[in-house]
């Protein structure tokens, strides 16, 4: 009570609503900034769930393959990741989004799909890669199509790595 009687109610009052201005300011100025980052994380039999990775870590192992992966964006823009994952020699039914499991949890992924959707896909580039083997990593994708690993013809390696990362456009 002494701290009040010294400072005064009124001059209390008005910190507080200069402080509040402040931080209503700050908010409307962050929340017009575009913001995106892409998480996702991979599964083996081996080691299970690996922890999430964000924004082009190396997602994986070179012991094990992968056999389920799950990608989730964070953004204030409007839209989602839409992918799918390839193995036993055909494409998955359905695209999963942001977060959905693809891939079975048995069967080893060979090729990996990304896009992205609504005002998402206007404002960013989402690029993929992946490592099948030690020796090199495949290019960095940025579109819905194909992505296999070949070292010679071998079109059917499972992928043992994934990076993947949002662009600006």
């Amino acid at each position: 009570m002494d701290f009040v009687k010294k400072v005064g109610i009124r001059k209390m009052v008005l910190f507080a609503i200069v402080i509040l201005f402040a931080l209503t300011i700050f908010l409307i100025v962050y929340n017009k900034r575009d913001y995106a980052n892409v998480y996702y994380r991979t599964y083996t039999k081996e080691k299970g769930w690996t922890k999430w990775c964000i924004n082009g870590q190396t997602c994986g192992n070179r012991e094990n393959t992968i056999s389920a992966i799950e990608v989730k964006i964070k953004s204030n823009v409007k839209g989602d990741v839409i992918y799918k994952s390839y193995y036993n020699y055909e494409w998955e039914e359905k695209d999963r989004t942001n977060g959905q499991q693809s891939g079975n949890k048995k069967d080893e992924i060979n090729s990996i799909r990304m896009k992205l959707s609504d005002k998402l896909k206007d404002k960013y580039n989402i690029k993929y890669r992946i490592r099948c083997t030690d020796k090199q990593w495949s290019v960095w994708e940025d579109f819905y199509g194909e992505i296999f690993y070949s070292e010679g013809k071998n079109y059917d390696l499972p992928i043992k790595k994934v990076q993947i990362k949002l662009e600006k456009k």
